[in-house]
Formats: structure tokens, sequence, C-alpha cells
């Protein structure tokens, strides 16, 4: 059963205090009626249990410069072919068949349980879809500047739920992506996209799949930003990024799994960012998800809000984050400020592939519990690390709280590059202290204040678990 956290995290710190000089930069209105579990903050994710509006030919706050009613498939193909961009096109309640609107041309209905459609593909322009649920068919955004999605249920897609062209732009509001045979939304190169009070679960695919075609070489990245969100119960992925820019606040990614065939049988991590992408995240929950939470690869983030309180939270999901080949081809870096990252499986932040320029301030690793994970080699070993420090990577920590880690509160396996300061162990991680294994000379980190000693070892008594892999590029 799913745990729902509260919607403020309130960090341990075990009365650390202290400054994060390596970090130092700088809602929606909530529905009348939300649906149980589809809280965000202050909001509501998802259609609205209320119609649009009153009238039942519902075309209010649009600007419409002609108003088209129809009542069945035959009227709606007689409207679409005379409508003009800036026309609406108003359905009563029933059922329809596709439709292809013209360019700058408005669907509208009046609530998503009244009206439905086989499908809908916007062509172009300023159009609006909204009030409506979108059938077998999803939507297809072709092309569209300003283009909106609005109260739209869209369940059941035969493909993508909603798929999103290269260069378009549009915002999609109050709207349900569900139970769609691959992904939730898909958006493609140069596209421009803002997603808010939005729900995508149940899909057989990643929720969210927003990737450039030419990954590092990308000239013109998708640009994705989500707002009070809840991306849970989806496959392969929550939020998958390649070579995409990315900004998510207020946001929830719960309960992915590995995929149900032997096409998706991978994945099932919560956020992935990989091949040169670029994450802003603040005010995040990422919880039980069947893979790693976070994992940031050869990409840019800034996970939290150094300017603001702690808000990231990253709780019983197998691997909590891992950052790997930062740098690479680089320049990167990773800031992850004010994480709270408990109860995951195995490992509770796990850094690897040789990266550089990784900086962790004012977070905290406790109660990692022991897991069964893949080690070099190929066998399963039971692991429960909270910081496992790997291939010589580099890390500049000020500011980190480790408690009730049952292998190893800090494990440095090699060479590692870096500096520890102001790191606090208890609940039993001061008893395991800081371990360097495997040591044979070279680079070590630094100790700073309030820290303690690293223990150092050339034997390698703890076996290391093998990264967690990311989603492929191509499914």
């Amino acid at each position: 059963m799913r745990t729902i956290f509260s919607s403020r995290v309130v960090p341990f710190f075990f009365g650390l205090a202290f400054s994060c000089a390596a970090c130092d930069g700088s809602k929606g209105n909530p529905a009348a009626v939300c649906p149980e579990g589809n809280e965000i903050r202050a909001s509501c994710a998802g259609v609205p249990v209320e119609p649009v509006c009153p009238e039942e030919a519902c075309a209010s706050a649009v600007d419409c410069s002609d108003t088209l009613s129809v009542k069945d498939d035959a009227s709606l193909a007689s409207a679409i072919s005379g409508a003009a961009p800036g026309a609406c096109v108003v359905l009563a309640p029933g059922s329809y068949g596709a439709v292809a609107l013209p360019a700058g041309v408005s669907l509208l209905g009046r609530s998503a349980d009244l009206v439905t459609v086989e499908g809908v593909t916007v062509g172009g322009g300023a159009s609006v879809v909204r009030g409506l649920t979108a059938g077998s068919a999803g939507i297809a955004v072709e092309s569209a500047t300003g283009a909106r999605i609005e109260a739209v249920r869209v369940t059941g897609a035969s493909g993508r739920g909603i798929d999103i062209a290269a260069g378009a732009s549009l915002t999609i509001v109050d709207t349900t992506v569900e139970a769609g045979a691959t992904d939730g939304i898909v958006i493609a190169d140069g596209a421009t996209v803002t997603i808010e009070r939005t729900l995508i679960e149940d899909n057989a695919g990643p929720g969210l799949w927003v990737a450039c075609s030419t990954d590092c070489d990308c000239a013109d990245k998708p640009d994705v930003v989500v707002r009070s969100s809840i991306i849970r119960d989806n496959h392969v992925g929550g939020v998958v990024l390649f070579a995409a820019k990315a900004d998510l606040e207020a946001v929830d990614v719960s309960g992915t799994l590995v995929g149900d065939d032997i096409a998706f049988g991978l994945g099932g991590g919560g956020i992935s960012a990989a091949a040169c992408s670029s994450l802003g995240a603040r005010d995040l929950q990422v919880f039980e998800n069947e893979s790693y939470g976070l994992l940031i690869d050869a990409s840019d983030a800034l996970v939290g809000d150094p300017t603001g309180d702690p808000s990231v939270e990253i709780a019983q999901n197998t691997v909590g984050v891992w950052a790997q080949h930062i740098s690479e081809p680089g320049p990167q870096t990773v800031t992850l400020d004010g994480l709270e990252i408990r109860d995951n499986k195995g490992v509770g932040l796990g850094v690897s592939g040789e990266t550089v320029g990784l900086i962790v301030c004012r977070s905290s690793v406790h109660d990692t519990t022991g897991a069964g994970l893949l080690v070099e080699g190929g066998a399963s070993q039971q692991v429960g690390d909270g910081l496992l420090w790997l291939d010589g990577s580099e890390i500049t920590i000020d500011g980190l709280a480790l408690s009730g880690n049952p292998r190893s509160s800090i494990l440095i396996d090699g060479e590692a590059q870096g500096s520890l300061t102001n790191i606090t162990l208890e609940g039993g991680d001061e008893e395991k202290g800081i371990l360097q294994q495997g040591y044979s000379g070279g680079a070590q980190p630094t100790i700073g204040a309030n820290s303690p000693a690293i223990s150092v070892t050339s034997d390698s008594p703890l076996q290391i678990p093998v990264p967690p892999a990311g989603v492929p590029r191509n499914l």
C-alpha cells in the first residue's frame, strides 16, 4: 500500500547547523472537489470533477472568432471543413470519431465525463482542446504555437497518449493521461511545453518522455516545465530525459514499474536525466519506484533550492539517488541541496563513472534497508550503504547527516577526490565511520570541519554493487 508523504519535507539533520558555501546561489488553485490521492500540495492534479462551465455549449473563456455547435459526427465533419483559424467547434454531450483540427481551430466540450472523441490531431496555431475525453487515438500535436490542452482525459490510447512533435509549443493543464499502451506524454526536438496540475498514470511505457533525436549534439533541446503534477504507476520510467531541459516543481513521481513485456522488460526508475540533459527540481517527492528514485547520467542538475528550505524527498526506492559520468562529455555540474534520502533499498546515494563536479549540501541519507543487489562479478550480495563513492569520483560535501545505514555509512572504493565538511554520523553510523577500502595510494578526500577521519585499508572486504542501468535510448 502506498504511503502518502507529507507535503513539506522535514530533513533529518540531527541538530547540525551550518552554511553551505558550495551551494549558495539564490501553485495552481485547488479544485473544489479533488479525488483522493490526486492532491498535490495546494492543488489537484488531473481532470476536474466539475464541468468546465455550466452551459451545455461551453465556449466561455476562449477567444472564438466564430462558434460552431455540433451534435454528431456529420455536423462535426461539416463544421471542421468550413472552420477558419480562430473558430471554435463546440461539442454537445456524446461520442464522436477522430478529429483533425485545422490550424488555429479549437475543439471544446463541457466535461471529460460528457464528451468523448476517438482522438484529436492539432494541426497548428493556437488551438484549444478542452473539456473532453480522447480515446484510443490519443492526441497528436503535429504543429502548434501557443496551443492549450485543458480539462482533458486521454485514456486507453493504443499508442502514445499525447504525442508532441518537434518545434511545437503548448500548455497542458488540469489533464489526465492514463492507461495507454506505450508512453503517456512524448515531447520531441525543440518543443516547448508547460504541464500544470496534470496526472499521468498507469501507462505501459514511461509517463513523460522528453528527448532530442541527436542526444548530446542536439542544437534545440526540448524544454518542459512541470508544476503541481503527479506521475505514478507507469512502466519503464516516470520521467525520462535525453538531451532535454526540464524544470520540476511540486511534482510527485511514484510507483514506476519495470516493463510488462519483452520490449519493456527493463527500467522501473522514477526520474532519469541522461545524454546532456539539464534538470532543475524543487519541492519534489520521488518514492516507491521499483528501481532508482533519481538517476543523473552525463547531465547537469540542480535538485533542491539553495535559497529556500530543504524540500526534496527520495524514499523507498531500490537505490535512492545515483549520479554517474558527470562531466562526460562535459563540463557538467550536479548540485543536490536539501535532499532527504531515506528508507531506500541497497544504496541511499551512489556516485560512479569518474564523476567530477558533484556538490552535496544540507542533506541526509538515513535508514537505508539491506537488499540483494547485483555486484561486480555477477552475483547478488546483500547491500545497505548510505553513500557509495566509486571510480575516483570527485564530490564536494558540505552538510550531510547519515544514520541507520546497515552495511556502511560512507564507503569509498579506491581513490577519491573532493572534500568532506560538516558530516554527522549517528544511529549506528558513527560506529561504521567512513571507510576507504581498496586504497593503495593516490587521491583522498580532504577532511573539513565537523567531520570524522577516514579509515583506510588496502583490502576490499565489501563487494561493490553494479550501478543502476538507465532507460535505453531506443526502447
